[in-house]
């Protein structure tokens, strides 16, 4: 096990991963953060699924920076006809999300399964679940790590804009 890293050192490190980032063409896009309980505004809990029940505003947006993997798509047969999923990635820096003020969760993450992700596509906006999220960048085999990396979905059933906009 390394040693611990020193303020300068973190700095560093950190600064490397925005540079990475940004040279690798991010783009400006919405986090929506979930929040159990936000302040100042009402709203329940699903029991079952575990989502915002209709009506209620659980996910507080954040404008951050992050570098976005293009989907890709996929036709599942149902029922019903076709179901298309997009399945793609994401990567956030650390640092950058703590610039941001994203809260972090009780496992100390500020990136969580569940949270969506908005960006701008093709001219309009793309909206994105968040299935997968994965600390990576770990320096010098120490505690301190410099981004996520987060697997990032969308069906035609269950879009991600319904969550944020109340469970409707």
């Amino acid at each position: 096990m390394g040693t611990l890293l020193g303020g300068s050192e973190k700095n560093l490190f950190d600064s490397f991963t925005t540079e990475v980032l940004t040279l690798a063409g991010v783009e400006d896009c919405t986090l929506w953060h979930f929040v159990a309980k936000p302040d100042g505004v009402s709203g329940t809990i699903d029991c079952l699924y575990g989502e915002p029940a209709p009506g209620s505003k659980h996910y507080v947006p954040y404008k951050i920076k992050g570098f976005f993997e293009e989907y890709t798509q996929t036709a599942n047969p149902t029922d019903h006809g076709l179901e298309y999923v997009y399945d793609g990635r994401m990567w956030f820096g650390r640092k950058v999300l703590e610039l941001a003020k994203v809260p972090e969760d009780f496992h100390g993450d500020r990136v969580q399964v569940g949270n969506i992700v908005q960006i701008f596509r093709r001219g309009r906006y793309i909206y994105l679940e968040i299935k997968n999220a994965e600390r990576k960048g770990w320096i010098n085999d120490s505690q301190e790590f410099t981004q996520y990396v987060c697997d990032v979905i969308r069906t035609d059933t269950f879009t991600p804009e319904r969550k944020i906009a109340g469970g409707t």
